[in-house]
């Protein structure tokens, strides 16, 4: 074969197996890469001038099907594994996880559990524990090596830091993020882990671990770190941004399981009738009242019906006409478009089902006497 020929081939082959690696989330640093692509370039001329040979034996030496082959997936796969374990110094490593069917999970456009070959990860454990944390573990340590690579350039964070705290608290707990019917494999986020110690982390029950899944430095997940830093929170409030707006922390802490669904139910507005703030701001108000007058007031009524029925009314239904009128808001959903239906409409169906109910309880009393 001609030889620059084999080295532009070469050349453009290199170039691919490390586009393949950035698409793995893989930062190559320039010193480290240089020396890694001299070996990789004469590993690949190697490959390809095979693979020339055997592409110029005569017909009848192979198989039809395999007359047009180039380069397999196979053998890519294994060339940007062979990248990752020499700019790793971890070749020992590569031959261990084939020798024991590790499963690389290679997907489309070579994407693949690399990560394991990255020695400030392998370096954290020795081999015993590598592959017993690799066990339950891969997609957990791939989402969060994912998660470092996005945040490379976050000048905030230290990523070794983050690795190492990562890797602690996986060899004191294999199954951090195993509950009872799920595994939370998204939950070491870069935010997570830079703003709890291991030791808070490793003390997470199982409910705080959902509401901090995939948790981020936003509005919605920081009340709802800050009541779990704070006060060891458990109770997951879902709708957290509108908790703290309608809601003092003292209210919050004193909240019953019962009662956050009544308040869930109601931010949970979703009928496109009147202004959706007003219409929840004076809902909880109700609400509230209502639990001072009758602490067992359980009731999951959809947010309008708060502004149309009065607290005595809404305290007199009976579980039926809650029903009636939260089928009732949901049909009107569901079917305000098709029929062209007014705001009217379902405010006057909730009057209705008041009014019916009241005719049923008057009945049930006369029944009785």
């Amino acid at each position: 074969m001609d030889k620059d020929y084999l080295e532009i081939v070469s050349r453009n082959i290199l170039s691919d197996i490390k586009d393949k690696l950035r698409i793995n989330n893989v930062v190559l640093e320039e010193k480290q890469e240089k020396l890694t692509d001299k070996k990789m370039l004469e590993i690949i001329k190697s490959v390809v001038e095979n693979d020339y040979k055997f592409m110029h034996k005569k017909e009848d030496e192979f198989e039809k099907d395999e007359k047009n082959e180039k380069l397999n997936s196979y053998v890519m796969q294994s060339l940007i594994q062979y990248y990752m374990a020499i700019y790793n110094d971890n070749l020992d490593l590569l031959h261990k996880l084939l020798d024991n069917d590790f499963d690389w999970n290679c997907e489309n456009n070579y994407k693949m559990n690399l990560f394991v070959l990255d020695k400030r990860i392998s370096s954290k454990f020795n081999e015993k524990e590598l592959f017993e944390t690799l066990r339950n573990n891969k997609d957990l340590l791939r989402n969060f090596y994912r998660n470092l690579y996005i945040e490379r350039n976050n000048d905030k964070i230290n990523i070794d830091e983050l690795i190492n705290k990562a890797c602690n608290i996986l060899k004191k707990d294999k199954d951090i993020t195993q509950l009872k019917n799920e595994r939370l494999n998204y939950f070491f986020t870069v935010d997570l882990l830079n703003n709890l110690s291991e030791e808070e982390i490793l003390n997470l029950n199982d409910e705080q671990k959902r509401i901090l899944y995939r948790y981020e430095e936003n509005d919605h997940d920081k009340f709802a770190f800050k009541l779990i830093k704070k006060y060891n929170y458990s109770k997951d409030l879902i709708y957290w941004n509108k908790f703290e707006k309608y809601f003092t922390e003292e209210e919050i802490l004193n909240l019953s399981e019962e009662d956050i669904k009544i308040y869930r139910y109601i931010f949970n507005y979703n009928l496109n009738v009147g202004d959706y703030k007003t219409i929840i701001s004076n809902a909880i108000k109700i609400a509230k009242e209502i639990k001072k007058v009758n602490p067992d007031f359980n009731y999951h009524l959809n947010a309008l019906a708060y502004s149309i029925l009065t607290e005595k009314q809404i305290m007199s239904l009976s579980e039926d006409a809650v029903d009636e009128i939260n089928n009732r808001c949901a049909a009107y959903n569901f079917y305000k478009d098709k029929y062209d239906l007014e705001e009217n409409f379902i405010k006057r169906g909730i009057k209705m089902a008041k009014f019916k109910d009241g005719i049923k309880n008057k009945v049930k009393k006369k029944s009785r006497n």
